[in-house]
């Protein structure tokens, strides 16, 4: 219930709150990024991505936090629901917890005082392979959705999701993917590049029903050659109207 404010109220309102103020460590499975002779320090970043963007448009995000030399990082203002990524050269995010919960792929509304690790690697799985069409001929014009099996995480901010294209031969590659069991499918770019607002959970349900089923291990490099699926015309894509 709101409440109504009074004249000697000195509480902040939501759109002046400072937020949660949240600090953390990154742990770097296979050690921190190299800094190469002559250069400096690669810069390592923590951002929150809003949760749901659809129901909070117009919400101002925090400002990434930078990690300092000693992998640790405070990050401010913290409203409503989010997801903790990290982006440090040559690594891939592998896991994110708040003391033993693993929150990776689970919005949370943090509080003030929460501490997070975030788990980097380098021994993430690429998959690649060639797009052809049903004469078997090369695609160059197609997009690639790759997701996980478990319906928890069917979700385009999900970091078992992956968006991509093929270049001009066919082909496509896919970086930074963790062990799993995964969906894979190549079709046109219009199914596949849609808001995340816009998609609910029937929309990877129909994606699914033609993709290819692959099962990723750790540091893999698989070929994985695809067929093009177009929709049929009038078909359901699991996108919701606006």
């Amino acid at each position: 219930m709101r409440r109504r404010a009074t004249s000697g109220s000195s509480a902040p309102s939501p759109a002046t709150a400072p937020g949660a103020t949240i600090t953390g460590d990154v742990v770097f499975e296979q050690g921190p990024p190299q800094v190469q002779p002559g250069q400096t320090a690669p810069v390592v970043r923590v951002n929150a991505q809003i949760a749901d963007p659809e129901n909070n448009m117009g919400m101002p995000g925090p400002q990434p936090a930078t990690v300092t030399p000693d992998n640790t990082f405070t990050l401010k203002g913290l409203m409503g629901e989010f997801l903790l990524r990290g982006n440090a050269p040559g690594q891939f995010l592998k896991r994110v917890m708040v003391g033993a919960e693993d929150i990776t792929d689970t919005p949370r509304e943090f509080k003030n005082g929460d501490k997070v690790t975030l788990v980097m690697t380098t021994r993430a799985s690429t998959v690649e392979g060639n797009v052809t069409d049903a004469a078997g001929k090369p695609v160059t014009d197609a997009a690639l959705i790759i997701f996980s099996d478990d319906k928890s995480a069917w979700r385009m901010n999900s970091m078992r999701t992956r968006r991509t294209t093929v270049n001009p031969s066919g082909h496509y590659r896919a970086m930074g993917l963790l062990p799993g069991r995964y969906y894979i499918l190549a079709t046109t770019r219009e199914r596949v590049n849609v808001p995340s607002m816009n998609v609910d959970p029937s929309f990877f349900e129909e994606l699914a029903k033609e993709a290819t089923t692959v099962v990723v291990g750790e540091d893999e490099q698989r070929q994985v050659d695809l067929k093009m699926v177009v929709p049929a015309t009038g078909g359901g894509d699991g996108i919701q109207p606006r």
